[in-house]
């Protein structure tokens, strides 16, 4: 009976060593997804400029109204006839072994409406070496700065959100001046409008490194427990 019992309970062992294991991966990999495990808001591996839109500026994105629809043209026609209203910021040299450039647009706003939205476009705009425009501009949509906002306390709902373009890359060093467009708002009177522009690819933290390596270092784990276990049977 007493040999029984030590063998039943050299055999838990296995088992309960794999329970330990186990419970550590998803503990690791819980670690790693918390959300409070993000790391701090990064568009590229450096940001080369940060710009306050004036005030003035602001003004005139929060007069913006948008065109009704014309029912006699069709989709597209109704986008290519709406208004816009432009911001330029000053020139900048970029540099190709900096590539790529993301044009960033953070926004304050206050939520005055249901369905608070707005569209902006950022583009840039390629300088000769008389500090001419060279070619037409790139534009890029950068969407996801709308919502319903945060409540505060005795007040209306306020935004806070900020956005990308995508990725650009030039061909050449040279000087481009960046720019955005107002070309849709609904609900929201922005109190606070900022442009920054990063280059670069943005460094991957340990956390993001050890979850795109989740699945092989599972399966690594695994591996050792069934090698562990049949190597205790034997």
């Amino acid at each position: 009976m007493t040999a029984w019992v030590r063998a039943t309970r050299g055999a838990r062992r296995p088992v309960r060593g794999a329970a330990t294991a186990a419970a550590a991966i998803a503990a690791l990999l819980a670690l790693v997804a918390a959300p409070g495990a993000v790391a701090a808001e990064s568009w590229g591996r450096t940001l080369v400029a940060t710009h306050t839109v004036p005030r003035d500026e602001i003004a005139q994105f929060n007069a913006f109204r948008m065109k009704a629809r014309d029912p006699n043209q069709s989709t597209l026609e109704n986008i290519l006839a709406q208004d816009s209203v432009a911001w330029v910021a000053p020139a900048l040299d970029v540099v190709r072994k900096d590539n790529p450039y993301r044009i960033v647009i953070r926004v304050e706003a206050e939520v005055t409406g249901p369905d608070a939205t707005s569209l902006f476009l950022a583009g840039w705009t390629r300088l000769d070496r008389h500090g001419e425009p060279d070619g037409p501009t790139a534009m890029i949509p950068v969407a996801g700065l709308g919502g319903a906002g945060e409540s505060v306390p005795g007040g209306p709902a306020r935004l806070v959100k900020a956005a990308a373009s995508g990725p650009v890359s030039f061909k050449a060093d040279g000087s481009v001046v960046p720019s955005i467009e107002l070309s849709r708002k609904q609900g929201l009177r922005f109190d606070r409008v900022e442009v920054e522009i990063w280059s670069g690819l943005p460094e991957a933290s340990w956390r993001e490194w050890l979850f795109g390596w989740q699945s092989a270092l599972i399966g690594l784990v695994m591996l050792g427990l069934w090698f562990f276990w049949f190597r205790k049977r034997d």
